[in-house]
């Protein structure tokens, strides 16, 4: 038997790969009252459908990409242009800008600020020994000092904090910038598009919780237990023996067998203390330290108005602003959502800034903020806030290492596997988690042993970001 903590899209696809591809019993674990995780989409009464947050589906495996539209089927599918942009300086502008824009946008005296910045940064600096620890130490060597405290630092101190603080892995991974050449050449016409960006995505019809419906139509309800709450973990001989969780205020006891074998999803921190008699006090006090996670509070607005952004979505880097992101449903199906209105996810990360908002104040500051960014008066006819506690991985200095260590540890434990975006604290997307889910179930039918774990491993640390 194969136990699976939570049904969000690794879990998910761990389930679908077994259900389809293995004779291998299985049941997932999963807290709420339907499976999705943090890709479910809701039925907000009478607006419309409406997903948590954008999620565009798109890898540049293309294999991948074909495997997970055969689950609903080619017909199923919506492929749309992606359109980005950032709110910068009170603008909306293209990213990335082109020195044209960037020069419309600051004017001309920042403009020549951040030029001389770059030069000096580039052709200077750059040659000489540099201790580069941070975020904040990469971004700064990669677009020069006043680049940096302008258009990146607020940003990034609305959504992790401190960018003296981050891994320069963020810098590395999150921060896609193009080439002087690749500049130029978008600048005066010749390139039309980015190497790094995701120019097309593909959606299914009527949100990502169709995904998930196919896949749970195809096995017996009995193998998913639905509303149980992981509450603890028991471990004897380097195995996990008991999971115990609670089910409508009941006590649920699974009892594993030698042969049995858990898979984790849950995000490590929530299921630690089950360890602490195994790895030791200090071990999981140390853990915790490194796997830090932001709460992501989402506002949904139902507005009067049948399309607010020709975006798919707009990153707002102005630190007077309070979300970072906002998107619009009808930008990934306009058919999910009432033709007399639309409606729009403001992301807001809980931070230094906002941290002592009431509620109702975190939805005044967002209207009033979305009004400016539109430079027009919104008419809003419904408002919800939706409260997403410990889903964003912060990235602190020197984290890859310290996490290495963490899941070695785990891995050490005979029958237990923890994977995934919250499972192995892995910033990823939907179709990443996917990946996962379905790589773990063809390395436990084919080859099963500790040193293809460590490749299979090392294969899903390393996924490409294109925004």
């Amino acid at each position: 038997m194969i136990y699976i903590l939570g049904g969000g899209p690794t879990g998910i696809s761990v389930a679908h790969e077994l259900n389809s591809n293995s004779d291998k019993e299985f049941i997932i674990i999963e807290k709420g009252s339907k499976i999705g995780g943090l890709a479910s989409t809701l039925d907000w009464k009478p607006h419309g459908l409406h997903d948590l947050g954008p999620h565009k589906i798109f890898s540049i495996d293309k294999e991948l990409e074909l495997k997970v539209k055969s689950i609903l089927g080619k017909d199923k599918w919506i492929t749309k242009k992606k359109i980005s942009k950032i709110f910068l300086n009170g603008k909306l502008i293209n990213y990335p800008p082109s020195p044209f824009v960037i020069l419309r946008t600051f004017g001309l005296i920042l403009f020549i600020k951040f030029f001389f910045s770059f030069i000096y940064q580039k052709f200077y600096l750059n040659l000489k020994k540099q201790n580069i620890n941070s975020y904040k130490d990469h971004l700064t060597k990669r677009v020069g000092s006043e680049i940096f405290s302008k258009v990146f630092q607020p940003i990034t101190e609305k959504i992790w904090g401190d960018p003296s603080t981050l891994d320069k892995k963020l810098s590395e991974t999150r921060v896609q910038l193009p080439s002087i050449l690749d500049m130029i050449l978008l600048t005066i016409g010749i390139k039309k598009k980015n190497n790094f960006e995701a120019n097309e995505f593909i959606y299914p019809i009527n949100g990502l919780d169709n995904i998930w419906k196919k896949i749970q139509s195809e096995i017996d309800e009995k193998k998913i237990h639905l509303n149980t709450n992981v509450v603890s973990l028991s471990l004897s001989d380097n195995k996990i023996k008991k999971i115990h969780a609670k089910r409508n205020g009941e006590d649920i006891v699974y009892s594993l067998s030698k042969d049995d074998i858990l898979v984790n999803t849950l995000p490590i921190n929530i299921i630690q203390n089950s360890f602490k008699d195994f790895f030791g006090e200090e071990f999981i006090k140390e853990s915790n330290k490194v796997l830090k996670m932001n709460d992501l509070f989402l506002v949904f607005l139902s507005i009067k108005k049948t399309k607010l952004f020709k975006e798919s979505w707009v990153f707002v880097a102005d630190r007077s602003v309070i979300f970072h992101r906002v998107s619009e449903q009808k930008s990934f199906d306009e058919n999910m959502v009432k033709k007399d209105r639309t409606i729009v996810c403001c992301e807001v990360m809980i931070n230094k800034f906002n941290k002592n908002f009431s509620d109702q104040q975190i939805i005044d500051k967002t209207i009033e903020d979305l009004s400016i960014i539109k430079d027009e008066k919104i008419e809003v006819l419904d408002k919800k806030l939706v409260k997403l506690f410990k889903s964003y991985p912060v990235y602190e200095k020197e984290y890859e290492i310290k996490l290495r260590a963490i899941i070695d540890k785990y891995d050490s434990i005979d029958n237990f596997y923890t994977i995934g975006r919250q499972g192995s604290f892995n910033y990823i997307g939907t179709l990443d988690c996917m990946d996962i889910g379905f790589g773990f179930v063809k390395w436990l039918k084919n080859q099963n042993n500790i040193e293809t774990w460590e490749s299979e491993r090392n294969r899903t640390n390393q996924y490409p970001i294109l925004d």
